[in-house]
Formats: structure tokens, C-alpha cells, sequence
């Protein structure tokens, strides 16, 4: 039974819908690319994403187990992009809280409690990227992720499962390259790194899972991150 978890009713047939959605926007960038008519390497072919922020998880009374309403979080991620505009890629997540429960009967203190996640995502992206030296990009990916999880509540059996879900980023690249161009062509010329950037991201998972009972509870939520990106 997962702590601070109460019923709630969920989109079964929310990732099918995403996968959907995923095969067309690929499509759709195929057509993109073949109009484009863009010669090879006159675009960044690979990206690389490190981030870091607070998942504030969709369970209710999150605060009341975890201490927290907030998880921490971090991820990388990669991409390949087949135009300026398109991309597929794929991510790994890890977020984690713990804390000292409270009892809803005696309104007192419980025992220890720890909650993990990690999320495997496959994803496209898309993103407004008109010029190479773009200062501000704004982008938007979509997938299904697979929910790893485990919770360890004190005097309880460790609880572990995993799920499928969707998964959704909305944010923008701020490009780093004017704030030093001698690093920046370094980088270049030693590692191939085209450009780098500062972001600022929102995620959002859709995870049903099930709980004792039959009925099912999202293990998803909300999170906030920063991070760097570098192109290739």
C-alpha cells in the first residue's frame, strides 16, 4: 500500500494516445526535413541534457509522509535531430524523498519512509530553431516512459514495481556561446561541442499505477529544472 496515496481514477488510455502522437510528429518531421533541403552537419546532429530541479509529486498530502512537497530530481538526456526543428531521443530520470511519516489516527510522529523513482523515457522534440546562433530556443517533447519505483516504509516490506506512462518537457535553451566566445570555440575545436546552453525546464508524468485493491493511483506529477545542454 503506498503511503500518502489516495485513490484516484487515471487515463488508461493516455500513453497509447501519446504513442501516437509521437509517430506522427516523427512523420511530420521526415516531411520537414525533406522540404528543408539542409545539407549535412549545416545543423547540430546530437544533444546532451543534464538537469537537476524538484519534482512535486501528484500524490496528495505529500508534505504530511515526506517532510517535503518536492522530490529532488535529476536526468540526461539525449537527442538526435534530423532538421534544426525535430528530433528523436531518449531519457534517464532519478528522483527520491524521504522522511518521517505522520500517524493520521494519533496525529503523532511514524516511522521512517523513503520513496524512489526513475523514469526510462523515448521521446520527440520539437523546437523553434530559425538560425545557428539563435540566443533564445524554445522546444516542446513528448513520449512514454517506463516508472521504476520503490518505497521503504520502517517495519514494512519494501514495496517495488513499475509502470508505463507519459511523459512531456516545455521549455527554452538560453544560448551560452556570446558570454565567452574563446570557450566556446575551444570547446569546438577540442570536443566537437557546437554549442551550450543554459535551460530552463517543465516536466510532466502521467504514471498510473495500482494499489492494493484494484485501484489505481498516479505516481507521476510535476518538476522544475535547470539545467546545460550541449549540441553536437
Amino acid at each position: 500500500m503506498f503511503s500518502a496515496t489516495p485513490h484516484q481514477p487515471t487515463n488508461r488510455w493516455l500513453p497509447p494516445s501519446v504513442l501516437v502522437a509521437v509517430l506522427g510528429l516523427f512523420s511530420v518531421g521526415n516531411a520537414f526535413a525533406d522540404e528543408a533541403g539542409e545539407e549535412p552537419g549545416s545543423h547540430p546532429l546530437w544533444s546532451l541534457h543534464f538537469r537537476g530541479g524538484a519534482f512535486y509529486p501528484a500524490i496528495d498530502n505529500w508534505k504530511k509522509y515526506y517532510d517535503t512537497a518536492y522530490m529532488g530530481y535529476f536526468s540526461i538526456a539525449g537527442d538526435w535531430w534530423i532538421n534544426r526543428y525535430f528530433g528523436v531521443g531518449a531519457e534517464l530520470g532519478y528522483m527520491r524523498d524521504e522522511g518521517q511519516g505522520q500517524l493520521p489516527v494519533q496525529e503523532g510522529v511514524g516511522g521512517y519512509v523513503e520513496h524512489r523513482l526513475w523514469p526510462a523515457s523515448v521521446l520527440v522534440s520539437a523546437r523553434g530553431a530559425f538560425r545557428d546562433d539563435q540566443v533564445v530556443i524554445p522546444y516542446f517533447s513528448a513520449g512514454v516512459t517506463y516508472l521504476g519505483y520503490a518505497q521503504k516504509i520502517e517495519n514494512q516490506e519494501r514495496r517495488t514495481g513499475s509502470t508505463i506512462g507519459a511523459i512531456a518537457h516545455l521549455g527554452v535553451q538560453f544560448l551560452l556561446d556570446p558570454l565567452d566566445q574563446r570557450s566556446a570555440s575551444s570547446l569546438e575545436s577540442n570536443l566537437g561541442i557546437r554549442h551550450s546552453y543554459f535551460e530552463l525546464d517543465l516536466t510532466y508524468i502521467n504514471a498510473p499505477a495500482e494499489e492494493i485493491g484494484g485501484d489505481s493511483v498516479d505516481l507521476g506529477g510535476t518538476g522544475f529544472s535547470l539545467s546545460v545542454g550541449f549540441e553536437f
